[in-house]
């Protein structure tokens, strides 16, 4: 099953390393929109850079790359980013988006890599621009390689001074794209929860008297907030204008394998897609860190037909008892695949 949740894709490496081969098996495969900035700059300058212009286009494929995703297209930007502070823009921008973020980093042993980049020149010079070997040296010098942590998914570092956000940071180095505006605390936001928080702990404990009367004990598996508190367990929240609407967290199982709980939604705020907002977030933190499977138990009764109405939508698959569970008529197990692709 294709996943739900679009991926903006990003190919990293040098000229020559195969960045654009691999950009165009990934629109064929996945029906992506791809966007080679070389193949702009060509027909439109004749120049790799044009003074400067090459970043104003870059500006506006970021900004069609973002539109993609918010219409759940896959898109790839098939940039270079030499710098980490650009791919780490790039996975801010797909993340408020809605989507998942895939890094492909290409690199080639360097006397072929400049082989294949004037082979291309050569071949196909509509596609790409002629580079002298005083180029080549100033690009490797250029370039900064990812680093493991970077490509492991790890949580995003904070944007450089004096930038507030990632968006903002955007904004400044590519001058036609609009800061598209990370949410505002104050404002609708996810952000990992204080567990300390009164209002927090009053709102989890509303959740277990909530399910108190659907099944018997045996039967509720809802964490309280001291499990809540365990090891390997992320839990967040939701806020509008500072009121907590929703919660959600992520338990570990075991590698690569983790379990949705505590997802929940004040009665009064229902039907406003907090539920579907938290679940995407929870979704994009799993796929960025790496896990390969989620899966969830809720209840078989009336009172949870939307929870699992919203989980099949996700992409979320009917399958047996996981970890400690044991097969109970009161209970649904589901399970998917996150959307994070595989590296090549």
């Amino acid at each position: 099953m294709r996943p739900r949740l679009p991926v903006l894709h990003l190919t990293t490496g040098l000229p020559g390393t195969g960045k654009t081969t691999l950009a165009r098996q990934i629109e064929h495969r996945d029906n992506a929109i791809r966007l080679t900035p070389d193949e702009w700059m060509q027909p439109l300058f004749g120049e790799s850079d044009a003074g400067g212009r090459r970043d104003i286009l870059e500006g506006r494929l970021v900004w069609v790359a973002y539109r993609a995703l918010l219409s759940a297209s896959d898109a790839i930007l098939d940039f270079g980013c030499w710098s980490p502070d650009e791919r780490y823009a790039v996975r801010a921008i797909a993340a408020l988006a809605g989507g998942t973020f895939a890094l492909h980093y290409l690199t080639l042993e360097e006397r072929e890599r400049r082989r294949r980049a004037e082979h291309r020149w050569r071949t196909v010079p509509h596609e790409t621009f002629e580079m002298s070997e005083a180029d080549h040296d100033r690009f490797l010098a250029a370039y900064q390689v990812p680093t493991e942590h970077e490509m492991s998914y790890a949580a995003l570092p904070p944007p450089p001074a004096p930038f507030g956000s990632w968006t903002a940071w955007a904004a400044d180095r590519w001058p036609t794209l609009p800061d598209l505006g990370e949410p505002a605390p104050t404002a609708t936001g996810i952000s990992r929860a204080d567990l300390s928080d009164p209002a927090l702990r009053t709102f989890l404990q509303a959740h277990l008297d909530e399910l108190e009367p659907t099944a018997p004990p045996e039967s509720r598996h809802a964490l309280d907030v001291e499990r809540l508190g365990g090891e390997g367990i992320r839990l967040f929240v939701c806020r509008v204008a500072g009121e907590i609407v929703a919660t959600g967290a992520l338990a570990r199982l075991g590698a690569g394998h983790e379990e949705i709980k505590s997802m929940r939604v004040a009665p009064a705020a229902r039907g406003r897609g907090h539920g579907r907002s938290m679940l995407a977030f929870l979704l994009a933190d799993a796929d960025n860190r790496g896990v390969e499977r989620l899966s969830l138990e809720t209840g078989s009764m009336d009172f949870f037909a939307p929870a699992r109405r919203l989980y099949v939508a996700a992409g979320f698959t009917p399958t047996g008892p996981f970890a400690s569970y044991v097969a109970d008529p009161n209970s649904c197990f589901l399970t998917r695949l996150t959307a994070r692709p595989a590296r090549p």
